[in-house]
């Protein structure tokens, strides 16, 4: 079953990449619906093509979608090692063309409306830490 299929990144990759692994299983299986509880064989390169055509609808850009194609395909890649398919379905999927978005920084007003909808506490402080220091806001959130 694909839903009982789970590549263990936990013990060797970081716990960034791990997440970002289960995260994006979630996010098929969920996609799938009721076909998660199909053998894993019968997942095809349309039900790839698919997903990604979902993703994109949500207005996800290409570099984002084709890291999706890539995580996935490392999980069949896993299946395929242990047997449990004969072809990866992500294996002759083209990556889509497309430049990463380059964000530019917060305005001054940008700023001030996001500590205005910042209801105090941990936010306001991770947002003038972010704006202040020129830090991505994840980055700001997850100082040691």
């Amino acid at each position: 079953m694909v839903r009982s299929f789970r590549q263990p990144k936990r013990k060797s990759k970081s716990e960034k990449t791990a997440l970002r692994h289960e995260q994006m299983h979630e996010e098929f299986l969920a996609f799938l619906g009721p076909r998660a509880n199909l053998n894993i064989a019968a997942i095809t390169q349309k039900d790839i093509l698919d997903f990604r055509d979902h993703r994109e609808a949500k207005g996800l850009v290409p570099v984002t979608l084709n890291l999706d194609i890539t995580v996935l395909s490392a999980a069949f890649n896993a299946a395929l090692r242990q047997k449990h398919i004969g072809v990866n379905p992500c294996a002759d999927i083209e990556p889509m063309k497309g430049k990463a978005m380059h964000k530019k920084t917060f305005t001054p007003e940008q700023v001030s409306a996001l500590l205005s909808a910042a209801d105090g506490g941990d936010w306001r402080g991770v947002i003038l830490v972010g704006f202040y220091c020129g830090m991505r806001l994840n980055d700001a959130c997850n100082l040691r």
